[in-house]
C-alpha cells in the first residue's frame, strides 16, 4: 500500500531551507550521493555531506521528497540540532545518502509503531504518548542508536536502554540525549535479562543509571521491547526476551533469515525455524514473510504484522505485539498486511 500523509510531512515541506540556492540544480542534483563530509557539492566553502544532500533532496522536489519520514525528518527538530551540533552528530552523519534514508526511515517507522502500541493499550498509555512520561523502552542490538535517538526526541520524558555486545560505537550523538544510556551486553545472556527486566520495572539497569541517572525510581507506565532489523535468531530471542521480561508492548522488524542445514550441537543451532526456508519454498511461500508469521506465532495472541512501505529496505515487515488491528493509527504511513 502506499504510504499516505504522515503527521508533521508538513513541517518538512516548509521552506527551500538555508541550501536552497547552493549545490547542484533541479531534482537530479538534488539526489547526488555525498558521502559523510564530501558529495561535490559546497556549502560555506565545506564540501556537502549526507544531511545536505537529503535536505537539498526533499526541497528541490527529488526522490527524497516523496518519502513522509523523510520529509518529516528534514523539517524538524532533530535535523536542525543534528545540522547544528557537528561536534556531537558528526561521526553519526558521516554515511552515504542512501545509508542516511534507510537508517532515517527505519528509525521514524519505529517511533510510529511505538506510538501505535501505544494507542492499543488505551487508557494506561494515555498519558504516556504526550512525551513519553512513564515509558521505558528497551532497544536491542541497537547499534549507533538511531531508533533511541529518535525515539528520544519524540519522547523526551521517556527512559530508553540501549543494548549492543559492540563496544567500539562512537556514541557522542547521544550526550544531548540524558533519557538514553547504553549497555556493551550481548542479548543472549542472563545478564540481559536482568537488566530488561529492572528496566521495565523503573530500577536501575546499569550505565548511566547505576550512577544516579534522571528517571530512575519513576512509576513505569508502559514497558516496550524493540528490535530493528534483527539477523537471524536474534529475533527469537528478542521475542523470548519480552515474554520473560514481561513487557507490555514488543516491536520487532525480523532482518536475515536463520541459518539452515546446521546439524544438532552446532553453537549456532536451533531447532525453531530450522528447514523454514525448504518449507516455504516447498509452498511457493517467501520465506522472509514465513519467517515473521512464525516469530508472531511465538509472540502470541494479539501479535500482528504489517509492512510500512515508506521505509527504504526490503525488510519493511514489523511485528508488533500486543496490539492487534483495533489499535489506534499512529502518525506513520498507513500499514498494509504482511
Amino acid at each position: 500500500m502506499a504510504p499516505g500523509g504522515a503527521a508533521g510531512a508538513a513541517a518538512g515541506a516548509s521552506g527551500a531551507g538555508p541550501n536552497a540556492g547552493a549545490g547542484p540544480a533541479g531534482p537530479a542534483g538534488a539526489d547526488a550521493a555525498g558521502v559523510g563530509g564530501g558529495g561535490g557539492g559546497r556549502r560555506g566553502g565545506a564540501p556537502w555531506g549526507s544531511l545536505d544532500w537529503l535536505e537539498r533532496s526533499v526541497c528541490q522536489g527529488g526522490s527524497a521528497a516523496a518519502n513522509p519520514y523523510l520529509r518529516s525528518f528534514v523539517g524538524g527538530g532533530l535535523f536542525r540540532r543534528m545540522r547544528a551540533e557537528p561536534q556531537h552528530f558528526s561521526s553519526l552523519a558521516a554515511i552515504s545518502s542512501r545509508r542516511l534514508r534507510k537508517e532515517v526511515t527505519e528509525a521514524a517507522a519505529a517511533v510510529a509503531a511505538v506510538e501505535r502500541l501505544l494507542g492499543g493499550l488505551g487508557r494506561r498509555a494515555a498519558g504516556v504518548a504526550a512525551r513519553g512520561r512513564g515509558l521505558r523502552v528497551a532497544d536491542l542490538c541497537a547499534g549507533k542508536g538511531w531508533t533511541s535517538l529518535f525515539l528520544a526526541h519524540r519522547f523526551p520524558e521517556g527512559r530508553f536502554l540501549m543494548l549492543d555486545r559492540d563496544g567500539r560505537r562512537d556514541l557522542r550523538h547521544l550526550e544531548p540525549f540524558p533519557c538514553v544510556e547504553s549497555l556493551q551486553l550481548d542479548i543472549c545472556t542472563p545478564e540481559a535479562e536482568r537488566r530488561v527486566r529492572a528496566h521495565f520495572r523503573g530500577g536501575p539497569s546499569g550505565g548511566g543509571a547505576e550512577a544516579g541517572g534522571e528517571g530512575e525510581g519513576e512509576a513505569v507506565a508502559v514497558g516496550v521491547l524493540l528490535g530493528v532489523h534483527l539477523c537471524g535468531q536474534l529475533s527469537r530471542v528478542a521475542v523470548e526476551l519480552w515474554r520473560a521480561c514481561e513487557g507490555d508492548g514488543l516491536l520487532l522488524c525480523p532482518c536475515c533469515l536463520p541459518k539452515q542445514g546446521l546439524p544438532p550441537g552446532h553453537r549456532l543451532y536451533h531447532a525453531f525455524g530450522d528447514g523454514l526456508v525448504a518449507r516455504a519454498r516447498a509452498r511457493g511461500e517467501d520465506p522472509h514473510a514465513a519467517w515473521c508469521r512464525l516469530l508472531a506465532a511465538l509472540a502470541g495472541r494479539g501479535a500482528a504484522l504489517a509492512r510500512d512501505s515508506a521505509v527504504l529496505s526490503a525488510r519493511d515487515c514489523f511485528l508488533l505485539a500486543p496490539a492487534g488491528p483495533s489499535a489506534t493509527p499512529g502518525r506513520g504511513p498507513p500499514l498494509s498486511p504482511a
